[in-house]
């Protein structure tokens, strides 16, 4: 039995900027500036050398300076390294505080299904409530089945990230990931086979959503991820190939249920990646 994963929700906010990456790239190019004013700051100690090749004081000074514009860029470089640390610390923390608000919103929504089914004495409708908000919370705490923080965490924060496309998540009861990629590159692959649909979910029509549907399942050969898109689907005949290049050979791709060449925009399709276990791709 299969029950849906707590990342499922329609996103009411807007995909949120990699403040992470555009800051590590401006320190980048503050580093090297840097490092290109250090270098050029050696050229009046090495001048006086030349001037007075002679005299024991300049070299004593071109070393002493060399040290000190050494010392200057290391001293920069790890207070933008904290900095960067402390911004990227920040950053998590707003999109905890985020994902906090959109489930508390969820939440507020059964609670008031359930005092409103209660005060129109509907204890079944009532009963219902709860059973699905049980399996919200045992789909949630699934996530820790599938090995690795990072990707657990995409999927929960996921709403809060984007607003064009919902994410439904189920993992089998007896998903196991023993043997399967390394946790890290897993994570990376599944994230980056997602973000290849999200980038494509155009905007739907007529009260419509755009909705990706994961499945999480294990066999004794290959861990199997299937992928069900139904909804408006942008620049679809490239999508294969993204998808590809987030799976780094770690992963088979096989594409179903592709909707017709004679529907431009919208798309059902239905994708299925295989992981091998370590000693099968061995």
């Amino acid at each position: 039995m299969k029950k849906p994963v707590g990342a499922s929700g329609r996103s009411r906010g807007k995909k949120v900027p990699a403040r992470g990456g555009t800051e590590s790239s401006s320190m980048s190019r503050r580093g090297i500036v840097r490092a290109v004013c250090a270098a050029l700051s050696l050229i009046l100690p090495g001048a006086l050398i030349g001037i007075w090749p002679d005299n024991v004081w300049t070299y004593a000074l071109f070393v002493i300076w060399t040290g000190a514009a050494a010392a200057w860029v290391l001293m920069a470089t790890v207070r933008e390294l904290r900095r960067g640390s402390e911004l990227m610390a920040e950053a998590m923390r707003m999109q905890t505080i985020d994902t906090l608000k959109h489930h508390r919103h969820d939440w507020m929504n059964e609670i008031q299904l359930v005092y409103g089914y209660l005060k129109l004495n509907k204890p079944d409708k009532a009963i219902d409530v709860v059973e699905r908000i049980k399996g919200q919370m045992a789909g949630d705490s699934r996530l820790s089945r599938l090995g690795t923080p990072k990707l657990a965490h995409y999927l929960l924060t996921f709403r809060t990230t984007c607003s064009t496309m919902k994410l439904d998540v189920e993992i089998d009861e007896d998903f196991d990931p023993t043997g399967g990629p390394e946790r890290s590159a897993f994570a990376d692959a599944v994230i980056g086979l997602v973000d290849a649909v999200r980038e494509r979910a155009g905007s739907s029509g007529h009260g419509e959503e755009n909705v990706l549907r994961l499945r999480f399942r294990s066999t004794g050969s290959e861990i199997l991820l299937e992928m069900r898109y139904d909804g408006t689907l942008t620049a679809r005949d490239s999508l294969p190939f993204d998808m590809g290049q987030a799976l780094r050979g770690i992963g088979r791709l096989s594409e179903e249920n592709r909707a017709s060449n004679s529907e431009p925009t919208g798309s059902r399709q239905r994708m299925l990646v295989a992981f091998p276990l370590r000693e099968q791709a061995g």
